[in-house]
């Protein structure tokens, strides 16, 4: 793992989309020399049961 990205626990309704956004948004602010070439999985979690029901590997 080179880096990770989170989002504020919130009760908003944010879009799903939104907040993957802004976790992806922090792993590139945050890891240095970090460029989409060099990305080979990426695991997406939520506890959201009307969008996803576990862990997402794309």
């Amino acid at each position: 793992v080179v880096g990770y990205g989170n989002t504020k626990f919130t009760k908003d309704e944010l879009p799903i989309e939104s907040l993957l956004l802004e976790s992806t948004k922090q792993v590139f602010d945050t890891t240095k020399n970090l460029s989409q070439d060099l990305i080979d999985g990426v695991i997406v979690s939520t506890n959201d049961n009307s969008k996803y029901l576990g862990a997402i590997l794309s």
